[in-house]
């Protein structure tokens, strides 16, 4: 999954660590017994996350801020169960998306508006978009390619009403 951010944001992941019959979760665990690494557009990078266990409930919150723009990637092992979480945090100025679809079914055309702020005004300067289908899984299901920005109509209020 991806979670976008502006600079200065925290970047959160919330995990449960389970005990051996995978029902009950494991509570008292510290920063000792993760495993923590983070890269930035695929180089490592020296932050250090911390952890964090919600209450008393086996769900650990781990966070770290982005000092930059660029992609951030975690990855966080529980030593514990060894479970591997990853997560990635594009880190730059788009601070609002917005897809609205207006039919999505078995060959019927699909048409969407965008609506893509930077620094809370309209981004009416795209030169192309990309659109990708996913399940409820996460698994691709299609990847529909990239329109020319003579296909996208300008719209400055949210939503976008149709595409041209």
């Amino acid at each position: 999954m991806t979670i976008p951010l502006k600079l200065g944001e925290t970047a959160r992941v919330q995990i449960p660590v389970w005990e051996s019959d995978f029902f009950t979760k494991k509570s008292g665990l510290g920063s000792g017994n993760f495993t923590m690494t983070v890269w930035k557009d695929g180089v490592l990078d020296a932050v250090t996350p911390t952890v964090a266990e919600i209450g008393s409930t086996g769900e650990y919150k781990v966070e770290f801020v982005p000092d930059d723009l660029g992609v951030w990637f975690l990855e966080v092992k529980s030593d514990y169960d060894g479970k591997v979480w990853e997560e990635d945090f594009p880190v730059g100025k788009t601070q609002h998306f917005e897809a609205q679809f207006e039919a999505a079914d078995r060959g019927v055309n699909t048409e969407f508006g965008v609506w893509i702020e930077v620094d809370g005004e309209p981004k009416l300067d795209l030169t192309s978009i990309g659109l990708k289908l996913y399940d409820n899984d996460g698994t691709e299901v299609k990847d529909l390619g990239t329109q020319a920005a003579r296909r996208l109509r300008a719209c400055t209020s949210s939503p976008c009403s149709r595409l041209s």
